[in-house]
């Protein structure tokens, strides 16, 4: 038979090199990991994406399914209640349901706060009072203070204050702090709490002497937040002035030498006048002092005035 050959010699074949030692004996050096790691080709580079197939039509809408059967009737809350260990009718299980009466809430003590009727008598005493001074030659008065643009010109040196760091003048008062009497307020003394934070307390010393006789009567305008007991004071004159003058006021009042009027501030949100008597001060010559503070009440003073008729 053609191309064909029989071996005769040998009973067993010969096993032919492994391809890694064929490899070595070409001149390979490694182990035969190291070779079967060489036999890995680089990663070959990503395909190009495909383009997007057409979209799909529209599928047919479902036929609507049947309705479904009504659920049964859920449990009251009373047989749910029954079932978890009450015991009595449906009514005594209403009854239950019934909260106990809350307690009566505490009396409010309201005799502090001015009533409408009293601010609106308050009101019209107040143009009375004004119709009267301005029109009557048979009314004099003394003004300490009266709010307007001329207020720090006019009384900046006639009144001082005692706060925390001493005695000043109105006018380096409102330099240092200037919400006490400024433009926003039309130049009235506000005991404000952006100055004095809370419950700041500011003496007021005015330095001009007052005749007084016990016929005669004070005028105020102002408002203030919270009715409550105010404190004013009258000091004998002598002859001191300045800040000399405001330091003796302001010790005689501490040292219980002054006469003090028993006034209390009415809530108002609105600037009213009150009209206080001094048929208790004796007659003599005065200087007047009064202290704010920049709690609930903060009042804001606009006038303070002595009439007499």
């Amino acid at each position: 038979m053609k191309n064909f050959f029989t071996v005769t010699k040998s009973k067993y074949f010969i096993d032919g090199k492994s391809a890694y030692e064929i490899a070595v004996a070409n001149g390979f050096i490694g182990t035969e990991s190291e070779w079967l790691e060489s036999l890995k080709g680089s990663d070959g580079r990503d395909g190009v994406d495909g383009k997007d197939g057409a979209n799909g039509l529209p599928g047919k809408d479902g036929i609507d399914g049947e309705p479904g059967v009504n659920g049964t009737d859920g449990k009251s809350a009373y047989i749910i209640a029954v079932e978890h260990g009450f015991t009595g009718t449906e009514t005594e299980w209403l009854a239950s349901l019934k909260g106990a009466d809350g307690k009566n809430a505490p009396e409010v003590d309201l005799s502090n706060y001015a009533t409408k009727d009293e601010l609106q008598k308050l009101e019209e005493n107040a143009a009375y009072l004004e119709n009267l001074i301005n029109n009557s030659t048979s009314v004099s008065y003394t003004v300490l203070f009266e709010s307007g643009t001329d207020a720090l010109t006019t009384y900046g040196e006639n009144i001082y204050t005692y706060y925390n760091d001493g005695y000043r003048s109105l006018s380096g008062f409102a330099e240092s702090y200037p919400h006490f009497c400024c433009a926003e307020n039309d130049y009235a003394i506000y005991f404000n709490q952006t100055d004095f934070s809370w419950a700041g307390t500011v003496f007021v010393l005015c330095l001009t002497p007052v005749v007084l006789t016990s016929s005669m009567h004070m005028i105020l305008s102002y408002t203030v937040g919270a009715s409550q007991d105010a404190e004013f004071y009258l000091v004998r004159k002598i002859d001191k002035t300045g800040s000399e003058l405001a330091q003796y006021i302001y010790e005689e009042i501490q040292a219980g030498n002054a006469v003090e009027l028993s006034f209390k501030w009415l809530y108002s949100d609105t600037y009213i006048s009150v009209m206080q008597s001094l048929e208790n001060v004796p007659d003599g010559e005065y200087y007047l002092a009064f202290k704010g503070t920049s709690d609930n009440s903060h009042p804001i003073i606009k006038t303070i005035k002595f009439m007499k008729g």
